[in-house]
């Protein structure tokens, strides 16, 4: 009996073995054929998924781009709001300006006509001054000097009543 059955485990490997053989023949067709399938079929999926991957990247950009755009549109419109603001500002500055320098013009002619009045009136009080000092120093002088009654002597003959009668 163990024979037999060592001769029944023998057989049965062999079907095996040539089982298997089989299979593993036809395995490797299949794998052949699958493998020439994946090869076959991968590549047409590679390459849409790249394309699909660079299709998805310019739609990324076209987006960034449209915002960027935006964005810039957007600082467009403020800058030129800024512009118009600063360009209305400085037509005032202007207008300013041209008040204040007619202003100053003005103060600059009323100073000369000032400046004009004080140098005449200025001629006047010299033109006055001078007749009075002329007259002032003559007057001076008189005072100065000696009336000529003063430069005689007395007598002593003279009668003091006859002089004094003013004393009455």
């Amino acid at each position: 009996m163990a024979r037999k059955r060592l001769a029944d485990l023998l057989q049965e490997e062999a079907r095996n073995l040539t089982h298997d053989e089989a299979e593993v023949s036809s395995l490797e067709t299949i794998e052949e054929t699958a493998t020439e399938d994946i090869s076959t079929a991968t590549t047409p999926p590679l390459l849409d998924s790249h394309q699909f991957e660079l299709e998805a990247t310019v739609k990324e950009l076209q987006q960034e781009l449209e915002q960027v755009i935006t964005q810039a549109k957007q600082k467009e419109e403020i800058l030129q709001q800024e512009i118009r603001n600063l360009q209305a500002a400085l037509a005032v500055e202007k207008t300013s300006v041209q008040q204040k320098q007619a202003e100053l013009d003005e103060a600059k002619q009323v100073v000369l006509q000032l400046a004009e009045s004080n140098s005449q009136l200025i001629e006047e009080i010299n033109g006055l001054k001078q007749p009075r000092e002329k007259s002032h120093y003559i007057v001076h002088k008189k005072s100065h000097r000696l009336p000529e009654k003063l430069t005689t002597q007395p007598n002593e003959s003279d009668d003091f009543a006859s002089n004094t009668w003013l004393y009455d």
